[in-house]
């Protein structure tokens, strides 16, 4: 009596420990998008909690993670580079650096601007995109490659520690 006692204990505990896990898995965070989210398919999801720890290991281990679509939620940055006489830009936010807040992370994104509309510097985004390798004056850089790019409403954390 006390065997089946604890197997149908273990199996309660089971389907419940079974149940937390698609719970936590798929947190209303994850159910439904914000209206202004863009509903495209992807691979890996740069959090805000660990945005600085999953860009790292990304650019680490890059070879592991090109060809794989990326989403991530940052500020939209422009910058002129006059020696290729060209136009980058950047989803990033501010992290730690040497002196307290002079350190970004993120990612470099392209994108063709006749399919999507330029956001201002300092925008809020969301950047999905594939992973790519290009190579300039002899160099490999990362980014992205984006299939959406869109402007949100809502802010997340400009400054990530993790």
């Amino acid at each position: 009596m006390k065997k089946l006692v604890w197997i149908v204990l273990l199996g309660a505990m089971a389907v419940l420990s079974a149940g937390c896990g698609i719970t936590l898995s798929c947190g209303a965070e994850d159910q439904a998008q914000p209206p202004e989210a863009t509903a495209v398919p992807y691979d890996l999801e740069i959090r805000e909690k660990m945005f600085l720890t999953q860009t790292n290991d990304i650019y680490t281990n890059a070879d592991e993670y090109v060809g794989k679509v990326i989403k991530l939620e940052g500020m939209f940055l422009s910058s002129y580079y006059e020696p290729s006489d060209s136009m980058y830009y950047m989803v990033m936010r501010n992290g730690p650096g040497c002196c307290g807040n002079d350190g970004t992370v993120g990612f470099e994104v392209c994108f063709d601007e006749s399919v999507m509309d330029m956001p201002a510097d300092d925008d809020w985004v969301e950047a999905i995109g594939t992973l790519e390798w290009y190579e300039e004056f002899g160099q490999r850089y990362l980014h992205l490659n984006l299939v959406s790019l869109t402007v949100l409403d809502t802010r997340g954390a400009e400054m990530v520690t993790q």
